[in-house]
């Protein structure tokens, strides 16, 4: 214990310093005494004297016990703080106590005064001593954890439960694994998986007191397998009480190193194989539709335009302006139809080199009104579209080329797959950074059989077979807002609705 002990008494009533530095008096503590009794002294005495102990009464004029332990710990939190008051209740003793007071007493009771200055002191000194050898212990073992670092050998240290608890930089060079990666992570799943059995008897034997010299043993790393030669020796706490296994280990193969690589390239490059095998299968049935659908959909048009042609060669000059526009008009519209067709194959031929992307600030409601407008004009105003935003002005930023191909071709769709029904329904919300929207037609659906492969390139919907059409529209929707970072879903009942639900980041 400090001798002489330095006691700071925060008391305001000059009679009950008195007795309480009388109990001092009558014991055999070696100390010096100082009374303060306003909170100004006393912060003064802690900043300029620091006391080995403080008394504190609980109630004064410009302060309280709670307070004053308050600004003592934001100062030294070792300093031991003992309330001595008049009277205290139970419930602020025991706050007093939970805020960090060593010990409380009345002013009634001062016979134990001493003897809880001691042992708060000795506590105090426990505690401070326990720090001294925790910030030793500590400084060792960082010394320790550098000395391990630098060792060019690979080391590994378990726990009990065969758990990482050390993993240095030789470890991490030789597996690929970072520490951070590795602790408390278990060492056998993790590097000697595909011999479990070998690792397993070794760590036993060191955990029974026999350590394992130049174990020739294959580790799995990221790279791959490799050899090395380890030798183990039992870990030990600083109560020399077993806790795991050191493992120390040594690179002896190079050669696996490159077969590992060669058979690593062969395994790539048969994946490599097996992938453009795969595009190979998919190019030739995307040939095989491609012809297949050409051949129906130039066939239809190229005849009606051969026919208007070979009618108004044979009666130009018996027929009225009135059936020769008209018989122009329908050579107009097939054209118009094989066009729009080689587009969308264009279109579909862009996606399978990759889209480039070009976004701008674009203000959807007004966008897509236009392309109401282009759609009604282009289908006659045979449908009404009713169009609902969550906001007046939905600023998106996009690539206006690929928003027009999406909804251009949803829209045309909606119309042209519900002959009957002449509403079309637009919902637009903007959800945080998501565009959310909503195409729903109420016409012939499709059959829920079909609902994936409506996004294939060529497929169409067997109930869609009288309706002109390439299979190429929802594709080209698809691949253009996964492009913007987005998807499109869709829902649907035969003969009833049809939802396609698309979802694109706009920020």
């Amino acid at each position: 214990m400090l001798k002489p002990v330095k006691i700071l008494l925060l008391e305001d009533v000059e009679s009950d310093a008195y007795l309480i530095e009388r109990q001092f008096k009558k014991g055999n503590l070696e100390y010096t005494f100082e009374v303060v009794n306003n909170k100004s002294d006393f912060l003064e005495s802690l900043n300029s004297r620091t006391p080995h102990i403080i008394l504190s009464d609980y109630y004064l004029s410009d302060i309280n016990g709670l307070e004053a332990l308050s600004l003592l710990r934001k100062i030294n939190k070792n300093i031991p703080f003992i309330i001595v008051t008049g009277a205290l209740d139970e419930e602020t003793a025991v706050k007093c106590i939970k805020a960090g007071a060593d010990d409380y007493l009345t002013k009634e009771k001062l016979t134990r005064l001493v003897s809880a200055v001691s042992i708060a002191l000795e506590k105090r000194n426990a505690v401070i001593e326990k720090e001294k050898a925790q910030i030793k212990t500590e400084q060792i073992a960082k010394e320790l954890q550098l000395l391990i670092q630098k060792v060019n050998s690979p080391i590994i240290i378990i726990d009990n439960e065969n758990k990482i608890i050390e993993w240095n930089t030789a470890a991490e060079n030789l597996t690929g694994r970072k520490k951070t990666e590795v602790l408390n992570t278990e060492l056998i799943p993790l590097c000697f998986k595909n011999n479990k059995d070998e690792i397993e008897q070794i760590i036993s034997k060191t955990k029974n007191g026999t350590n394992v010299l130049n174990a020739e043993i294959r580790i799995n790393t990221k790279s791959g397998d490799k050899r090395i030669l380890i030798n183990t020796n039992e870990h030990k706490d600083v109560d020399n009480i077993s806790s795991g296994v050191v493992i120390i280990g040594q690179d002896i193969t190079e050669i696996a190193i490159y077969r590992s690589i060669l058979e690593e390239k062969v395994e790539e490059r048969t994946k490599d194989l097996k992938k453009a095998l795969e595009k190979e299968k998919d190019l030739v049935e995307l040939k095989s539709r491609f012809v297949s659908m050409a051949s129906h959909e130039f066939r239809t048009p190229l005849a009606a335009i051969g026919f208007a042609s070979g009618f108004l060669k044979k009666y130009y000059d018996k027929i009225d302006k009135k059936t020769t526009l008209g018989k122009l008009d329908k050579i107009d519209n097939q054209i118009q139809h094989m066009t729009e067709l080689l587009d969308d194959v264009l279109t579909m031929g862009k996606t399978e080199s990759g889209i480039t992307v070009k976004k701008e600030e674009i203000e959807f409601n007004t966008f897509i009104q236009q392309l109401f407008e282009e759609v009604l004009a282009v289908t006659k105003n045979t449908h009404n579209i009713n169009a609902k935003f969550s906001d007046k002005q939905l600023m998106v930023s996009s690539d206006k080329i690929l928003l027009r191909k999406i909804f251009l071709n949803l829209l045309v769709n909606a119309v042209k797959f519900s002959p009957d029904k002449n509403q079309i329904q637009f919902e637009a919300l903007k959800k945080d950074d998501t565009l959310i929207c909503n195409v729903i037609d109420f016409g012939i659906g499709i059959p829920e059989n079909e609902c994936e492969d409506i996004f294939e390139p060529f497929h169409r919907a067997k109930n869609t077979e009288t309706i002109q059409g390439t299979g190429l529209g929802l594709p080209i929707v698809k691949d253009s807002a996964e492009a913007l970072g987005g998807s499109i879903k869709v829902k649907s009942t035969a003969g009833k609705e049809t939802c396609f639900t698309v979802q694109l980041p706009v920020k």
